[in-house]
């Protein structure tokens, strides 16, 4: 049944399925840049890397359809802070104490292992091979870079909300978008904490927050508009290598706006197809309803989990084709993160208990 009104995780089901399609386009990165192996049909078997903007770009817009303006910033910023950049340093204590319980485990701990992880996370950096002054290099946050622009995408998208002209403030997030679409990629700028690609998300999260201020969600879809916008975004796939985390737009806002209208004509169909409320995707809803845990738990599984030692130790002896392995693995990385997910919460149920005990 079609969606006809707003209502508390109406988006859970959209951001699970998300969720299984970024793990899919970093498992289809994994095949082709770690393995090696380029078949016709490896492209298509989901959304590529290459071109992230459009499902990066939704969790933007998503973010920003709840948005409103906060009357206390500070406690907003506390807030925004304890939800996202909290779960952002556990993921670099886990990575860290993980890692350094395998060496330990092996023999063969030193500190120098770690310390790329634990400068990575603490400047923020988005880019492999990255080193800090002093030459200490400083290892990718992988997927985490999400976590630290979602944070000031919603700060600078409150400072901008507290322009009182609505004209005004529009030009104001619009030219200020442009301008972050524009800056330098982290391969040629790594500026700290991901901060450039959280200011080329605050247009994103103001389009959200536009949909909902106009209901555009429930609107009649604009077929023509909708084919405009599949259209440029099929072509835009084949020739760009837009990517949100590093804030390349090779063709600058074109790629931008591109991505913002394909995301409108999805987030409609979602609503026109009644997903969000269907009984068959409760195991999607979950996914969404945790997804910052899931999004920690596969960004740790990714970057520390042998999945290449398993492949050739494994699945190569046993003359297992690539087509074979490719689902078994992307089932295995989902179900690491699902069992993290039941743990953390599980966890986290039992330490509220315990402290309800003590007082």
């Amino acid at each position: 049944m079609k969606c006809k009104r707003d209502f508390p995780g109406m988006f859970d089901v959209a951001k699970g399925i998300l969720m299984l399609l970024v793990i899919l386009g970093h498992q289809k990165g994994f095949f082709r840049t770690f393995l090696g192996i380029e078949h016709p049909l490896l492209p298509l078997l989901g959304p590529s890397t290459r071109y992230d903007v459009v499902i990066m770009g939704l969790f933007f817009i998503m973010a920003g359809y709840t948005t409103h303006a906060e009357k206390d910033l500070k406690s907003f910023l506390k807030k925004n802070a304890r939800a996202i950049c909290v779960p952002y340093l556990w993921t670099m204590v886990a990575l860290a104490a993980l890692m350094s319980a395998r060496y330990l485990l092996t023999g063969g701990f030193r500190f120098e292992i770690i310390r790329p992880i634990l400068l990575g996370f603490l400047y923020g950096n988005g880019i492999a091979g990255f080193q800090l002054p002093g030459g200490f290099a400083a290892e990718s946050v992988g997927a985490a870079w999400f976590l630290l622009a979602l944070f000031w995408s919603g700060l600078i998208h409150q400072l901008f909300l507290r322009i009182p002209k609505p004209a005004a403030r529009e030009a104001a997030i619009w030219c200020f978008t442009a301008a972050a679409v524009a800056f330098p990629s982290a391969h040629q700028l790594q500026l700290p904490w991901c901060i450039v690609p959280g200011c080329a998300a605050v247009g994103l999260r103001e389009l959200g927050r536009l949909l909902k201020a106009h209901k555009i969600l429930y609107r009649d879809i604009n077929w023509p508009f909708a084919a405009a916008a599949a259209a440029l975004t099929t072509v835009l796939h084949l020739v760009s290598t837009a990517k949100f985390w590093s804030n390349t737009w090779q063709f600058w806002m074109l790629d931008y706006l591109s991505a913002a209208a394909i995301g409108v004509v999805l987030l409609q169909c979602y609503a026109a197809s009644g997903l969000a409320a269907a009984r068959f995707t409760d195991g999607l809803a979950y996914i969404g309803r945790y997804s910052l845990f899931f999004f920690c738990l596969h960004n740790i599984e990714m970057l520390l989990f042998p999945w290449q030692k398993l492949y050739t130790r494994l699945i190569v002896p046993s003359h297992l084709p690539w087509g074979a392995a490719f689902p078994l693995m992307y089932l295995s990385r989902v179900a690491l993160a699902v069992a993290g997910c039941h743990l953390i919460l599980w966890a986290s149920g039992r330490f509220k208990k315990f402290r309800r005990s003590r007082t």
